[in-house]
């Protein structure tokens, strides 16, 4: 719901080094197949903020019943993902909006990334590489045209 953009964040920039990575969407009411092979060697990052979804405090708490880590982003460690959660890291998402706000929960993401990245050493790094040059053969960016100038007079 609201904490997709972040979860997708972590599952995009994680995905580029590290392939193990997969984001549960439940999509079509799929939660419960994408969930059949979790077990006491996975880590499920779960968040959520009051008012907490449902599903993924359920989806939490029947990680945390299989044996796998729970992580949770929440806003309260009274949060029912708390309950359940290996470790917890709470960020305020308070908002003069109707909605909640995801900036605090966004720059936790990205310090999380950055951290995995540098956990993950070289063989994150090479995995990195081999990504972006997958991704630069696919043609997936649109390169500025002084880039690409100064990409064809350096070869």
């Amino acid at each position: 719901r609201k904490c997709l953009p972040v979860a997708f964040y972590i599952h995009y920039a994680c995905r580029m080094f590290h392939p193990g990575v997969t984001l549960l969407g439940g999509f079509a009411g799929t939660l419960a197949d994408e969930l059949r092979e979790l077990g006491p060697d996975d880590m499920l990052l779960a968040i959520s903020f009051d008012p907490y979804t449902r599903e993924t405090v359920r989806t939490a708490r029947h990680a945390a019943a299989l044996g796998a880590t729970v992580v949770a982003i929440t806003d309260s460690p009274l949060s029912p993902l708390a309950e359940v959660a290996a470790e917890t890291l709470v960020v305020a998402n308070a908002s003069p909006s109707f909605f909640r706000s995801l900036v605090a929960a966004m720059a936790l993401a990205e310090a999380i990334v950055a951290f995995l990245l540098a956990r993950g050493g070289d063989q994150a790094i090479a995995t990195l590489t081999q990504t972006e040059a997958q991704l630069d053969g696919f043609g997936t960016y649109q390169q500025r045209p002084e880039r690409q100038a100064a990409g064809r007079r350096s070869r």
